[in-house]
């Protein structure tokens, strides 16, 4: 079990553009899992003006055993 804190640029089309590792715990177990999960992510665009713009988030993803 642990959680990886990944940090995603989302592009004008909500798509994730890029993804990197922040925080994990345990270290490095679930990392590469985690980017595989936020590159599959879709986001409602940021809009300033109503225009859709990039940006970025953060977003934990939990892993834990099923009961």
């Amino acid at each position: 079990e642990g959680w990886v804190e990944v940090e995603v640029q989302i592009a004008e089309t909500g798509d994730v553009t890029q993804a990197r590792v922040i925080r994990a715990e345990p270290s490095g177990v679930f990392d590469r899992e985690a980017l595989r999960t936020a590159q599959r992510w879709r986001f409602a665009p940021r809009e300033i003006d109503g225009r859709a713009v990039s940006s970025i988030a953060r977003r934990r993803v939990n892993f834990s055993l099923g009961s």
